[in-house]
């Protein structure tokens, strides 16, 4: 009897107690973004070599599953962001910036669109950043701004009769290779065995690996000449595999 009541009593209980979300797998959540940041790097190219009509796709695509993370995400953290105060707040910030960017592509307004969009590459690393979560994703963001650090160089080649241009040289050549390394060594299977993603990385890699000689050599040619040809496998490694 008394096992009767208090299961009848537990179910009132239950009855009446609070419904709560539960939240999703963090991998969820992650994959869900990545889905939606494949559509966001297609839109950033094609806006920057000036094709509106495709970028407008790409954005629209990148709008609709944004809002469709908002319904899923923004009301019930995966358990690595639940403390994250300003989670809901960022999600919609990331879809605003979505949307005002397509309005602004589909009136031709491509200059607009490019600065409405090109903040969310940083808010969505900001985001993990703060909530200690770090992707491949963020590693090829290192890897590019790594590339754009030594990019300086290329209309301002180090004066190899100073010692600190030089040695400013050699710590971005250092840094870059060592992201690249990191992209290369932490990719999953699938990106591993991808042979763009091998071409990519490996080529980068001799390349850097070149740049070594052209200091030895004091020769600020080459080092233009190999940052030169660094910079659109560093652009496609973000486009293909960030």
């Amino acid at each position: 009897m008394f096992r009767l009541l208090s299961a009848a009593l537990l179910t009132v209980v239950i009855g009446f107690a609070p419904t709560r979300s539960v939240a999703a797998p963090v991998h969820d959540f992650h994959a869900a973004v990545a889905d939606a940041y494949t559509h966001y790097r297609e839109a950033g190219f094609y806006l920057r070599t000036g094709n509106p009509m495709v970028a407008s796709f790409g954005l629209q695509d990148m709008s609709d599953k944004w809002q469709a993370i908002i319904k899923s995400f923004a009301k019930s953290p995966p358990g690595i962001y639940a403390n994250d105060k300003s989670w809901e707040s960022t999600l919609t910030k990331i879809g605003k910036h979505v949307q005002d960017g397509l309005k602004a592509t589909e009136a031709g307004d491509l200059e607009a669109a490019q600065k409405y969009i090109v903040p969310v590459r940083g808010i969505l690393s900001n985001l993990r950043a703060r909530n200690g979560v770090f992707l491949f994703s963020d590693r090829v963001d290192r890897a590019n701004a790594a590339m754009e650090d030594i990019w300086k160089f290329r209309h301002n080649p180090p004066d190899f009769s100073k010692p600190d241009e030089v040695n400013e040289l050699r710590q971005k050549t250092t840094l870059m290779t060592y992201w690249y390394e990191r992209c290369r060594d932490t990719a999953s299977d699938q990106v591993k065995n991808d042979p763009q993603f091998r071409r990519l990385v490996d080529r980068t890699l001799y390349s850097l690996g070149r740049m070594w000689v052209a200091i030895e050599e004091k020769n600020q040619l080459s080092v233009i000449n190999i940052l030169r040809e660094m910079r659109s496998s560093d652009r496609l490694l973000y486009l293909q595999f960030g």
